[in-house]
């Protein structure tokens, strides 16, 4: 039961407690209220969800959408979440990893195809945690913009033709009567109305010719945003016996989205006359493409919700984290006849390798934890050779025929980088998911050379 009581004291300060299972569960609940005002007066109580029996578990992706390669990639990413932040004990070690490279949906571990019989016998499993994607969607929208760089002004009249034809001042009788002015006033003033008027003719005309002349400069733009959305159901399943059906212990309904954008689709730079506007660029329509290291991002997302309703609402166990596996979880591409191949031959899960895709930002499966820091250089093996004894066929050296070198930009549990420099970039398509990474640490400056020191020491 998790208990919450906010209560007012008699010297005007308030007090909260939080009584709950454990430390994972009162982390989480108190991150619920974002400051003290916000958690509700009174008690509040619930009951949570007791999984601290279920023990070792494995976990399996299924739905329609996501190939076995994206599948593979989620479930590393998943799965080494739920090790991470909720401290479970997902496996995946053993014969279960052939039934991990597969699809295995609930219907199959009720039914009776024998997948629930060989987690239980084989992989010595009772409990499974299965993501079950059942909306796998993304698309591409476009929108045009324009906005405006500069516009000229118009010079004014008088300023422009302040020395060669100033407005020509009108004849005054003076503020008192009797200084003699009254009458030479009358007579200059019709030669003043001539002259003046035509002065502002002249000025009208300025105007119109200069204002016929003035120019606005406008950006136009069309930007591109990418959006993926996908929803699935984390459930927490107990294989039981073969006596008993299998049950359902937990599930959490899970949305998530992944956004690449908005970037620069197309672009100009127009001049057209003050005070009108440009006609926008003709954007292209809206079309259901997305990228699939964005959706397998938004999957990945869609399972954190479910993970943090868990955090909130199970009491789980507390087990030893297990790390990933050592055997294989990518089947590998047969030997060409001259021994080239796709980097990694023989990729295994504990390898560093790359774990999402988003632009020119290149996840990877290592982070502060493994001792990454901001800078470190990350070599991805996108192609190499290997050389194998011609007798006994063991592989004597791997030699790399095309990598894509990256610097790290940001580090926590895993790692973000960014090509190094702009001839790495035009590689980034090189790179795709599950290929393995080298890293090593980017050499710290020179210190400067104290010239006064050096020339005392002559």
């Amino acid at each position: 039961t998790s208990f919450i009581k906010r209560d007012d004291l008699k010297n005007g300060c308030s007090i909260a407690v939080f009584s709950v299972p454990n430390s994972t569960l009162l982390q989480a609940r108190a991150q619920r209220y974002s400051d003290f005002r916000s958690i509700p007066g009174g008690q509040v109580i619930d009951d949570v969800k007791d999984l601290r029996h279920i023990g070792r578990t494995t976990l399996l992706i299924s739905g329609a959408g996501p190939n076995p390669q994206e599948r593979e990639a989620m479930r590393l990413l998943i799965a080494r979440a739920m090790r991470q932040n909720l401290n479970v004990p997902v496996e995946e070690r053993g014969e279960v990893l052939n039934l991990l490279q597969k699809e295995v949906t609930l219907e199959e571990l009720q039914g009776a195809t024998g997948t629930a019989d060989l987690l239980r016998r084989k992989a010595k499993l009772r409990y499974v945690w299965l993501f079950t994607i059942v909306e796998y969607a993304g698309g591409t929208e476009y929108l045009a913009d324009e906005q405006k760089l500069r516009e000229d002004t118009l010079v004014p009249y008088n300023t422009a033709h302040r020395q060669d034809d100033p407005e020509p001042p009108e004849p005054m009788a003076g503020l008192f009567e009797g200084r003699g002015k009254k009458e030479e006033a009358k007579l200059k003033h019709p030669q003043w109305e001539i002259d003046h008027q035509s002065w502002l003719n002249r000025k009208a005309r300025y105007e119109e010719t200069a204002t016929a002349r003035l120019s606005a400069q406008f950006g136009r733009q069309i930007t591109s945003t990418t959006t993926a959305r996908v929803r699935g159901v984390l459930r927490l399943i107990d294989l039981q016996d073969q006596e008993k059906p299998v049950e359902v212990l937990w599930d959490y309904d899970c949305h998530g989205s992944a956004v690449n954008g908005p970037s620069i689709y197309k672009q100009d730079t127009v001049t057209v006359p003050a005070g009108t506007v440009p006609n926008s660029l003709n954007a292209p329509p809206n079309t259901d493409n997305c990228a699939a290291n964005l959706l397998q991002a938004a999957a990945v997302n869609a399972a954190a919700v479910g993970l943090k309703q868990l955090k909130e609402n199970a009491w789980l166990p507390d087990g030893t984290i297990v790390e990933a596996p050592e055997a294989p979880v990518i089947p590998k591409k047969t030997d060409s006849d001259d021994g080239k191949q796709p980097f990694p031959p023989t990729v295994t899960a504990n390898e560093p390798q790359v774990a999402a895709i988003e632009g020119n930002v290149v996840t990877v499966t290592i982070g502060a934890a493994n001792g990454v820091r901001i800078g470190d250089r990350v070599q991805v093996l996108v192609e190499t050779r290997e050389i194998k004894h011609p007798t006994t066929g063991k592989v004597l050296e791997t030699r790399i025929l095309q990598s894509v070198i990256l610097k790290v930009t940001r580090i926590g549990a895993t790692a973000d980088c960014v090509p190094l420099n702009p001839q790495e970039a035009t590689k980034i398509a090189q790179i795709k998911i599950g290929l393995s990474i080298r890293t090593w640490h980017a050499a710290p400056p020179t210190p400067p050379v104290n010239r006064k020191d050096t020339k005392k020491g002559r």
